[in-house]
């Protein structure tokens, strides 16, 4: 970008290099959910920061342990989402995500309850 300043005394060409560095902040953060078990959940953000976040799922914690059930991918707008298929009891707890770049680190926190269904209950 070129600037040229102006005042009475005249003018003077400049060169502004723009570079904007920022530390992560969430646009969209996550929220408590509550679903029955079996069912497939997401847990969504949208996070900036300059240079790009790098994001990171923890479960109680301790970082998630990926598998065919659970997974984490970016979307193309730019969000960020943790899938968990067939939703178990054992997945219940606080769910956090932790956004980081060279200028910071931000996390965010939600709850996931987990219902059992009346055909879950075992005698």
């Amino acid at each position: 970008m070129k600037v040229q300043p102006r005042s009475e005394i005249g003018s003077a060409p400049a060169h502004l290099g723009i570079n904007f560095k920022a530390a992560p902040s969430f646009e969209v953060a996550l929220s408590d959910q509550a679903v029955l078990e079996g069912q497939d959940v997401v847990l969504r953000i949208r996070v900036k920061g300059e240079p790009k976040p790098i994001v990171h799922w923890l479960k109680n914690r301790h970082p998630i342990k990926y598998g065919r059930r659970i997974s984490a991918i970016e979307e193309e707008d730019g969000s960020f989402c943790l899938h968990i298929r067939m939703v178990e009891c054992s997945d219940a707890g606080y769910y956090a995500c932790k956004a980081i770049n060279e200028y910071g680190t931000k996390q965010c926190e939600a709850k996931l309850d987990v219902q059992g269904t009346l055909g879950s209950h075992r005698a």
